[in-house]
C-alpha cells in the first residue's frame, strides 16, 4: 500500500491484527452392505471456506517529514470445493468393529477481497 505511494522510507511504528476462519463442510452418502462381516461406504463432501482478516497499522512516514499516519485493512477470503469419502468396515467377531475412512484432498481456489484506506 505504503511503497505504490512512494513512500519507501515508511516505518510501522504500531498496529493491531485480527483474523478469523471457518470452514463449514457438509458429507452426503451411502453404504454397501456385502455380508454380516463386511460393508464399503462412498460420499461427496462440499466445503465452503471463509476467511478474514482486519487490522491497522500507525506509519511514520519519514519521506514526508515525520508525518505519522494510520492504514487500515480488511480482507474477505472465500471459496467452495468438492471432495469424496470412501470407507470400509470389517466386523470379524461379534461386538468387535473395525473401520477406516479416507477423505480426498479438496482444492480451495480462494478469492480475496481486499479493502484498505490510508
Amino acid at each position: 500500500i505504503l511503497t505504490s505511494k512512494g513512500l519507501v522510507n515508511t516505518k510501522l511504528i504500531g498496529g493491531d491484527m485480527k483474523a478469523m476462519s471457518y470452514y463449514p463442510e457438509l458429507t452426503v452418502g451411502g453404504s454397501y452392505a456385502v455380508n454380516d462381516m463386511l460393508s464399503f461406504s462412498l460420499g461427496v463432501r462440499g466445503v465452503y471456506a471463509y476467511r478474514q482478516y482486519k487490522g491497522e497499522g500507525i506509519f511514520d512516514m519519514t519521506s514526508s517529514g515525520h508525518d505519522i499516519q494510520k492504514a487500515e485493512l480488511y480482507v474477505t477470503e472465500t471459496a467452495y470445493g468438492v471432495g469424496g469419502v470412501v470407507g470400509a468396515e470389517l466386523c470379524p467377531i461379534k461386538d468387535l468393529a473395525l473401520a477406516a475412512r479416507f477423505e480426498t484432498p479438496v482444492r480451495l481456489n480462494l478469492k480475496t477481497d481486499v479493502k484498505n484506506a490510508m
